[in-house]
């Protein structure tokens, strides 16, 4: 799972960062809300952490901005502000949970769990994109013309493109989601399957190879 941080206190952020390693994320970090931004744009995230308070752009308002951009990717928002009306305008600007500084670093990791477990549910069951649909559950591929099975390690592949198309997802990313032990030749067998795949049901789209990673084609 891919995290990314925006934090500006640099003791904080190089702590979580630690700690979210420690217990098997990758993470990004960016130091104020217009970088964070930035990355969001360019990189793919499974779940963000971000301070309220930051230069450039607070965490309300780059989460505002995303969440109207269509980003539905779950975030969880720090303050050291603790008043009720603080919560609910974090809550309200499309915050998945919020967390009142100073915190446990062991809450902090349960939450994160919980947003993710969250997230994988409201995407179970189907994903929809152009003339395709994938039914998770059932491991199936669908489109207008066909349909065609798809064993787990394809479906979590697939599902991770199908939630960012035309975004670029790096290897290292890829590779979590294809499973433990897994590596770039065996990546590489398995994007190829997905486009066999995309190609007998006549998609209308397919996933890219590129120096950085892979995209599905919007």
């Amino acid at each position: 799972m891919n995290l990314l941080i925006v934090e500006d206190e640099r003791e904080l952020s190089n702590a979580l960062t630690v700690l979210l390693e420690h217990n098997g994320y990758q993470t990004d970090v960016a130091y104020d809300g217009e970088e964070g931004l930035n990355k969001i744009h360019s990189n793919y995230y499974d779940g963000m952490v971000f301070d309220r308070m930051m230069p450039k752009m607070d965490g309300i308002r780059l989460l505002q901005t995303i969440r109207s951009e269509g980003n539905v990717t779950p975030v969880i928002l720090l303050t050291a502000r603790s008043e009720i009306e603080d919560r609910v305008e974090g809550l309200n600007a499309g915050a998945n949970d919020y967390l009142s500084k100073p915190f446990s670093m062991k809450e902090l990791i349960a939450r994160i769990e919980a947003m993710l477990r969250s997230s994988n549910a409201t995407t179970c069951g189907e994903m929809h994109f152009k003339n395709i649909l994938l039914k998770k559950d059932c491991e199936e591929l669908q489109s207008v013309f066909s349909s065609i099975s798809l064993c787990r390690k394809e479906v979590n592949l697939l599902t991770i493109f199908l939630k960012t198309p035309g975004k670029i997802i790096n290897k290292d990313i890829c590779l979590s989601h294809l499973g433990v032990d897994s590596n770039p030749k065996e990546l590489e067998i398995y994007i190829a399957y997905l486009n066999n795949k995309l190609v007998s049901i006549k998609a209308d789209t397919h996933i890219i190879k590129t120096a950085d990673g892979y995209f599905l084609s919007d």
